[in-house]
């Protein structure tokens, strides 16, 4: 394994949280080398990798990753370094596209049923009727239940190649009306990550909403398009939708940020990555952007749920040194770090281990259990995203109006399997 070891020459990295694609092709490694080798020089808690692991031990790639994780006292903490194919990967993050069936969803083992979250437009689930709110009650004759007792969470939607089909029984809404039985077929599935854009006008404030989806090329497009509208249009406030966006690129992060203030945030830090391997060690700073299109507002609210992760949890730490962060709905996944991709085109895969801190210009960061709201609220699945009476949406447009959170009540928040799947739509909630 040494022998490997001293092929591997890198260079310095192009970074993000879901970063340019460092070339790592030496022709003599296969998949557990390949992933070792990475991990034994570039991982950010190198220390626990064992200069002296015998690979033969390990029945694969997936295997071996499973055991280098990084955990302390017994609990995973490393819940995201994965690796996936350079198709796959290129397919996400470049053009906004994956292979699926287009929605996202959440799962109730109490009561044996899967909650679509939302659809993307054009998609085989939007094709057969889904939407946000629909239930499902079997895939391919198997309840939730029975997918559960199996742990068959991981090769129940199908093999990951066009054409594959699973068959859903499923009612258009939470109270089971209208059945559908149909079949679901994989396909490339094309998105935006701005998922809705609106004005909503209350009394005298103009105030922009905006559901944003990841943090991948194709967004920074879209975000000059949907702030150039916003400031044409005298935007007053603004509402930022992360409660399903999982992450992606620092520098989109950044733009996104800067849209929303770049008067206060000029030549400021937004966030600082702490690197500490034996290849790698220091800061690499990002300076904020400045956009010409830029709100400047003192204030922005972000609604949030389990899924805001990595990139979206830097917004909001990146923010709180010099703008009012307003967050709203539950507490985010807890992602301070981010991840390096490195590509062996022999192989035909990127890995993307854990390489960095994220800290904010303060250094304040080590959000591992998730970033509080300041306000709970749970996410309600029976209203469409924008809808005025969403509660999450309609609790922002409260303060807004009153300056205020509503009255503290008590509410119940349901309890839901996160499903562990391999590679970047498994990272992101998608399928």
């Amino acid at each position: 394994m040494k022998r490997y070891l001293m092929l591997l020459i890198i260079s310095i990295l192009l970074i993000s949280c879901g970063s340019n694609k460092n070339e790592f092709d030496d022709p003599n490694l296969d998949s557990k080398e390949f992933i070792y080798s990475v991990m034994y020089y570039y991982y950010y808690w190198d220390e626990t990798i064992d200069g002296e692991l015998n690979l033969n031990g390990y029945k694969n790639a997936d295997e071996l990753l499973s055991d280098l994780r990084y955990r302390e006292n017994g609990v995973l903490i490393d819940r995201w370094s994965y690796y996936d194919t350079i198709t796959n990967n290129d397919m996400y993050f470049d053009e906004g596209e994956y292979l699926g069936y287009g929605f996202s969803m959440r799962i109730d083992l109490n009561n044996s049923v899967i909650y679509v979250s939302y659809v993307y437009p054009g998609s085989p689930a939007d094709n057969i009727g889904l939407k946000r709110g629909s239930v499902i009650h079997s895939i391919d004759g198997k309840t939730i239940a029975q997918i559960e007792d199996n742990k068959e969470w991981d090769t129940i939607f199908g093999a990951d190649e066009i054409g594959a089909t699973i068959k859903v029984e499923a009612s258009r809404t939470i109270y089971g009306e209208t059945q559908i039985v149909a079949d679901l077929v994989k396909k490339v599935v094309k998105f935006n990550s701005v998922y809705m854009s609106k004005i909503i006008e209350i009394d005298d404030k103009r105030i922009g909403y905006l559901v944003f989806d990841s943090f991948i090329s194709p967004a920074k497009t879209e975000l000059k398009n949907e702030f150039k509208k916003f400031k044409e249009s005298g935007v007053t406030d603004f509402i930022l939708d992360l409660r399903y966006n999982g992450g992606g690129y620092v520098s989109v992060s950044n733009e996104l940020s800067a849209y929303i203030n770049s008067s206060k945030t000029k030549n400021q830090i937004f966030q600082i990555l702490e690197f500490d391997s034996k290849k790698v060690k220091g800061d690499q700073v990002y300076i904020f952007d400045t956009k010409e299109d830029s709100l400047n507002l003192d204030r922005v609210f972000i609604l949030t749920g389990t899924g805001t992760a990595s990139a979206s949890e830097a917004v909001i730490n990146g923010l709180k040194p010099f703008i009012e962060v307003i967050q709203i709905g539950e507490t985010t996944h807890g992602k301070p770090v981010g991840m390096n991709g490195y590509q062996n085109s022999n192989l035909g895969i990127v890995f993307w281990p854990v390489t960095f801190k994220v800290k904010n210009g303060l250094r304040e960061g080590d959000y591992f259990f998730g970033i509080e709201p300041d306000k709970t609220v749970s996410d309600n699945i029976n209203y469409l995203l924008g809808n005025e009476e969403e509660p999450m949406l309609k609790e922002a447009l409260y303060y807004i109006k009153n300056g205020e959170f509503t009255p503290e009540k008590k509410s119940s928040t349901k309890q839901y399997k996160i499903v562990e799947r391999k590679g970047i739509i498994g990272n992101m909630n998608k399928f």
